[in-house]
Order: structure tokens, then C-alpha cells, then sequence
């Protein structure tokens, strides 16, 4: 079975970073566990430590989320993971995250 890992890196819209973080509390992740197979590792903010290497450039990013699920059939899992989030009727992305820097790449372990 292949593994995947999602990773969410967002930025919250200007002065609405209070309601962000309410957002992802109480609708998001919540919304997230009721998809069948994936696993929530958690919301992670950058850290203020030096680079690892002076050629890295800054992050754009202020928070990663971190998801990973194992499926056979990609799209099968994408499609109820939208019929999951389709059934939660809290659920819609939210306003507070700045679209301009979403980020949400899928990566599919190697090995």
C-alpha cells in the first residue's frame, strides 16, 4: 500500500489570526478526523531558530499542518475524503487563511 503525506502550509489573513486559529480548533480539524484513514499529526508554527544552511531561503509560510494516509487507489481515497468533508455541515474553508501563499502539496513515500 502506497504512504502519502499532505502538508498544509497557510498563512492567516492579516489581523484575523485569532479567528484562524479558532477556525482550525474547532471546524477544521475536527472536520479532518472523520476522513476514514487519515491521520492528523498535528498544527505546527515556523520555529525562530537559525537556518539550517546559509543558501536556504526564509519560509513564507507561518504554519504547516501534517496529514498522512496509506491507500491503493489515490483518487478513491480523495473522493471520500470529500464525501467526508461534504457530510460535516460546519465545514468550509475558511475565509482567514490567506489563498495567495496556500500551499498543500501531496508527497508519496519513495520506499
Amino acid at each position: 500500500m502506497a504512504r502519502y503525506i499532505i502538508l498544509a502550509f497557510t498563512n492567516p489573513i492579516e489581523g484575523r489570526e485569532a479567528e484562524y486559529h479558532h477556525w482550525y480548533d474547532t471546524i477544521a480539524v475536527p472536520a479532518y478526523k472523520t476522513i476514514p484513514g487519515l491521520v492528523h499529526h498535528g498544527r505546527y508554527r515556523i520555529a525562530d531558530v537559525p537556518k539550517h544552511y546559509d543558501f536556504a531561503r526564509d519560509s513564507e509560510w507561518q504554519y504547516c499542518s501534517l496529514y498522512s494516509f496509506e491507500t491503493d487507489d489515490y483518487e478513491d481515497f480523495a473522493a471520500n475524503a470529500g464525501a467526508a468533508l461534504a457530510a460535516v455541515k460546519e465545514y468550509s474553508f475558511s475565509d482567514t487563511i490567506d489563498k495567495a501563499s496556500f500551499f498543500e502539496p501531496t508527497f508519496v513515500q519513495m520506499d
